[in-house]
């Protein structure tokens, strides 16, 4: 069993870095977890949120959790979201202007990437048929050093 699921919540509010990749049964992150800084909950494929209380990530690599609908609009401080085949992950919130990479492969509902993300570096869109476009404002940063836009274009393995 997982430490997450068997663990008093509590005791883990100092804990900075929870790598839960593979835990097949994790249904939630606990909301306690306010000092966290970098998750990865890769694996994960009955997540299907993220608590709004994690204010201090800074780095989520979300790959395999097909329940995930949504990104918290809280997570102000992220600098890099990756988001791999999250089949109902409809948008990235416009209020992760701290972002510097963003890596979305295999998102089928991804509709828009906010045009505030002014502070990337690398971009890349992979599989995501529904994304038509990159907002002008992003492609023209001059430091933004890679930008993969493939859209819909890529098959992507069904979970």
């Amino acid at each position: 069993m997982c430490i997450i699921c068997s663990s008093n919540s509590q005791d883990l509010e100092f804990l900075t870095e929870l790598d839960c990749f593979g835990c097949p049964l994790l249904t939630s992150i606990p909301e306690t977890l306010v000092n966290l800084t970098i998750l990865d909950c890769s694996g994960c494929p009955l997540l299907t949120s993220i608590p709004e209380t994690l204010t201090h990530l800074i780095i989520l690599d979300c790959f395999n959790c097909p329940l995930l609908l949504s990104i918290p609009n809280t997570l102000v401080q992220l600098t890099k979201l990756e988001c791999f085949c999250c089949p109902l992950l409809t948008s990235i919130p416009d209020t992760l202007t701290h972002l510097t990479i963003l890596n979305c492969f295999c998102c089928q509902l991804l509709l828009s990437i906010p045009d505030t993300l002014t502070h990337l570096i690398k971009l890349d869109c992979f599989g995501c048929p529904l994304l038509l476009s990159i907002p002008d404002t992003l492609v023209q940063l001059t430091w933004l050093s890679s930008i993969d836009e493939y859209f819909g274009r890529s098959k992507c393995l069904s979970t």
